[in-house]
């Protein structure tokens, strides 16, 4: 709730990511909700809960559906897009998201679709 008005989602629900991502490392993540800036703004929020403004940038991704979109299967679209920013001489620009395109309330459902988006900047000229 946003004082006494609802607030007015954006886009889906995604999680950023701040460290790595495999079977033996955990990552410290921020759960995201896009809201329109424009409408409603959140009232009093709970501790360790902010609003924070992203600035627009450049994303290397790719999307993911069913069991793929389960850990750890996830994993291989993590390192496709890692690899693909490193082939391509882009940089890393900020935490990897998990875009929770369609989510069916259970990892590994056939209909779930995810979409793995890194920030990158281009790289500098010769």
């Amino acid at each position: 709730m946003a004082g006494r008005d609802l607030l007015t989602f954006t886009g889906p629900a995604f999680c950023r990511l701040h460290g790595p991502v495999t079977q033996e490392d955990a990552s410290p993540v921020e759960a995201c909700l896009p809201f329109a800036a424009a409408a409603a703004q959140p009232g009093d929020l709970p501790d360790g809960m902010v609003v924070l403004d992203l600035p627009g940038t450049l994303y290397a991704s790719t999307v993911v559906d069913g069991a793929a979109a389960a850990f750890p299967d996830i994993l291989a679209a993590y390192d496709a897009v890692a690899s693909w920013i490193t082939t391509h001489a882009f940089d890393f620009a900020g935490p990897v998201h998990e875009i929770y395109r369609r989510w069916c309330g259970e990892p590994g459902h056939p209909d779930n679709r995810l979409e793995i988006a890194w920030p990158i900047t281009e790289p500098d000229g010769p």
